[in-house]
């Protein structure tokens, strides 16, 4: 998975399709939405992904820092979701 941005740029999908079935697919609802992130990734859930996401958006956007506020709030309910 290290180049999946180059994948990406041409359209090429597949590689990251057998990623998600290997990694992710298969175990269906299995585990926790936590257990299956650290068995996949190595790594324990980290929010700033998901709130570095909601702020690039809010970038590419435009977004008034009301409607962020609101992004922000969303991250938070989000984020009390998957405890």
């Amino acid at each position: 998975m290290e180049s999946y941005e180059d994948d990406i740029e041409k359209g090429n999908f597949d590689p990251i399709r057998r990623w998600l079935r290997l990694k992710i697919h298969q175990y269906g609802s299995t585990y926790a939405p936590k257990v299956l992130l650290q068995n996949s990734l190595n790594e324990d859930y980290d929010p700033d992904y998901f709130i570095a996401y909601l702020g690039a958006k809010c970038l590419i956007h435009n977004l008034s820092p009301l409607v962020q506020n609101e992004y922000n709030c969303t991250s938070k309910i989000l984020l009390y979701c998957l405890e």
